[in-house]
């Protein structure tokens, strides 16, 4: 019966250690397991980020907006900053007939009447341009500071104010659209000045 015994406890101790290696290898398969997982989750996270981190500011020389506004105008209107972008391509073109026109100035100073007529034409269409989006960034910020202050409410006005906004740039891009048409078509332009203009929305 002892002899029994013994066999039993030999056999038994003979296993444990079987045991204990088995529960080692779960534990290193448990721990690679979630290091892997935690690599990809990781690794989608970052490229997700990136995507949606990918704005690039309109950086205009004719209007400035607050950097906050317009990050969170990009995130939360996307179409509202892509317009935005547009005027600004308009208002590069517009700038760059004026200078166009005032180069034509002092090289023909006798034709001044012709040249002053249309720089004139010009200023005006950039002065309205620049008036309406100076109007349209302080709504921006307006809904900006709504959301900071009430998010709930904010998400609210967002929504309304964005679409009109929307609305109201799509009407001033379609009129510059008409007054600049003879530009976009007639004047040859320079290969840095294309460049500038595709960098708006690069």
């Amino acid at each position: 019966m002892a002899k029994k015994n013994k066999e039993e406890k030999k056999k038994s101790s003979q296993g444990l250690p079987a045991q204990k290696k088995s529960k080692k290898k779960m534990i290193i398969w448990i721990i690679l397991f979630f290091l892997f997982s935690g690599v990809i989750a990781g690794g989608v996270t970052f490229f997700l980020y990136k995507k949606k981190d990918g704005y690039k500011p309109v950086n205009s020389e004719y209007f400035s907006i607050s950097e906050k506004t317009e990050k969170f105008i990009y995130l939360k209107a996307v179409l509202v900053h892509q317009q935005l972008k547009k005027v600004d391509a308009d208002l590069i073109l517009i700038n760059h007939e004026i200078e166009r026109v005032k180069g034509i100035q002092k090289e023909y100073p006798d034709q001044k009447k012709i040249t002053e007529k249309a720089i004139s034409k010009w200023e005006k269409l950039k002065k309205n341009i620049l008036k309406q989006v100076k109007k349209t960034i302080v709504r921006l910020d307006y809904i900006y500071v709504q959301y900071l202050v009430n998010p709930e409410t904010g998400a609210v006005i967002l929504k309304q104010e964005s679409e009109k906004i929307n609305g109201a740039l799509k009407a001033l891009l379609q009129k510059i659209d008409v007054e600049t048409k003879i530009l976009k078509t007639a004047i040859p332009a320079k290969k840095g000045f294309i460049d500038k203009i595709k960098g708006v929305f690069k």
